[in-house]
C-alpha cells in the first residue's frame, strides 16, 4: 500500500523467498507504527490479534485472508482468477476477499520475520478509525462460509466467556470456581500471545490482552450492530 513502507532493508528479498519453494500467495505482516495515543495501541493491538487469526488459520491449512500493506502472489494466479472482478461492488478489502477466494492449504507460505514487515502511520482520530473498521468489517460477509463460520464461532465465545463471567460473580455463584476458570483462561492466553508476539518480533503487546480484548469485543460489536442500521459508505 502507498501509506506503508518497509520494516527492512531485506523485505524484498523475504517476501519473495518462498515463491522458490512453490508457493503461489505470500501472506506478511503490517506493523503500524507506536504513535498514536491509545487510539494508536488499540489499532497495534487489533493488528496484532487479526494476524493471530489469519496467520494460525493458514498454518492450520484454512487460509482465509492477507492484509495489502504486506503480501504477494503470482501475476499469472491474479489474472487466472480474473483479478478482483468478484469484488467491484464493495468499497474495501478486495486485496483480502481476493485472498479468500483464491488461498489454498497448499499454495499459501507465511513471512513473519521483523525484517519483512512494513509499518503504517496509525490514525489518532476515533472517527477515522471507526469508518475503516466499518469497511472491513462490512467486507467479512463476502468470505467463504466455512471462513465465517470459524470466525463467527470464536467471537461467539469470547462474548459468551465475558458475559457470563459477569453474570456468575454479580450474582455470587460458584464464584470460587468462575475465578479459577478465568485465571486459567487468562494465563493460558497470556502465554499464547506472548510466544506469538516474540515470532512476530512485537515488544509485550500482549500485556494488556485481557482488557484490550474485552473493549475490542465490545467495539466490534457496535460496529457490526452500526453496519446492519446504516452502510459504511462507498468512496467518492
Amino acid at each position: 500500500d502507498a501509506d506503508c513502507k518497509p520494516a527492512g532493508k531485506t523485505w524484498l528479498n523475504e517476501m519473495t523467498a518462498p515463491f522458490s519453494s512453490g508457493a503461489d500467495i505470500i501472506l506478511g505482516y503490517g506493523d503500524y507504527a507506536r504513535e498514536g495515543g491509545i487510539i494508536g495501541r488499540l489499532i497495534r493491538y487489533d493488528t496484532f490479534y487479526i494476524a493471530l487469526q489469519y496467520l494460525s488459520f493458514a498454518l492450520a491449512g484454512i487460509p482465509y485472508m492477507g492484509v495489502g500493506r504486506n503480501l504477494a502472489y503470482k501475476k499469472e494466479l491474479f489474472f487466472k482468477a480474473k483479478g478482483f472482478i468478484k469484488h467491484y461492488h464493495i468499497a474495501s478489502g478486495d486485496d483480502d476477499l481476493f485472498i479468500n477466494s483464491i488461498a489454498r492449504k497448499k499454495n499459501v507460505a507465511l513471512v513473519i520475520h521483523k525484517e519483512a514487515h512494513t509499518i503504517s502511520k496509525p490514525t489518532s482520530s476515533l472517527k477515522k478509525w471507526c469508518i475503516q473498521k466499518r469497511r472491513h468489517l462490512s467486507s467479512g460477509k463476502e468470505y467463504r462460509p466455512l471462513h465465517k463460520f470459524l470466525l463467527g464461532t470464536l467471537f461467539f465465545t469470547q462474548a459468551v466467556f465475558f458475559v457470563l463471567l459477569i453474570g456468575l460473580l454479580s450474582l455470587n455463584f460458584f464464584v470460587i470456581l468462575t475465578l479459577i476458570l478465568f485465571i486459567l483462561r487468562y494465563f493460558s492466553q497470556i502465554i499464547i500471545f506472548n510466544l506469538a508476539s516474540k515470532r512476530l518480533s512485537l515488544n509485550k503487546i500482549f500485556v494488556l490482552s485481557f482488557f484490550t480484548e474485552a473493549v475490542m469485543l465490545c467495539w466490534y460489536l457496535l460496529l457490526s450492530l452500526s453496519n446492519l442500521i446504516r452502510k459504511p459508505k462507498r468512496w467518492n
